[in-house]
């Protein structure tokens, strides 16, 4: 399908009622909001559209309602709910999920990635160890090079 204009795109996305929106690159570019979001999103609440916008950041959801309100992304407003990997992830390290039903005793939790607050891991049974990105860049160049020299066969 060919879109020939702003109001022929308009018209396309009022036929859907929820949009999943990714953050990283769509909604935020790491330092900013991309241009236009803020237009977009009131266009598509003023419609009465459910948003939703995804991370696979190990962040909690609320930590991420902070950064974006500072950013002037308000929930409700703009968006009605945020899925993220770390609340997925710390619902599980919460609930006796079968994942772990075999060894209760785990108590590291090693973290890779970045994290907006050191409390990811709070309230769960979990000691946190956090990785700079510099140690996992060079760790993955260092397995990289591994890997090229033992399969040189």
């Amino acid at each position: 399908m060919y879109i020939k204009n702003s109001e022929e795109f308009k018209n396309i996305l009022a036929n859907y009622d929820i949009f999943l929106f990714d953050i990283f690159g769509v909604v935020w570019d790491g330092s900013a909001k991309i241009l236009g979001t803020d237009e977009v999103l009131s266009w598509l609440k003023s419609l009465r559209k459910t948003i939703i916008f995804l991370s696979n950041a190990p962040n909690k959801n609320s930590d991420i309602e902070k950064q974006f309100k500072s950013i002037g992304i308000i929930k409700n407003l703009h968006y009605d709910f945020i899925v993220s990997s770390g609340d997925a992830a710390r619902n599980i390290l919460f609930s006796d999920s079968r994942i772990f039903s075999g060894n209760k005793e785990f108590k590291n939790c090693f973290v890779i990635g970045k994290v907006i607050n050191d409390n990811f891991l709070d309230g769960t049974q979990y000691n946190r160890e956090f990785i700079i990105y510099l140690m996992l860049i060079l760790f993955i160049l260092l397995f990289h090079k591994y890997l090229k020299m033992n399969m040189k066969d």
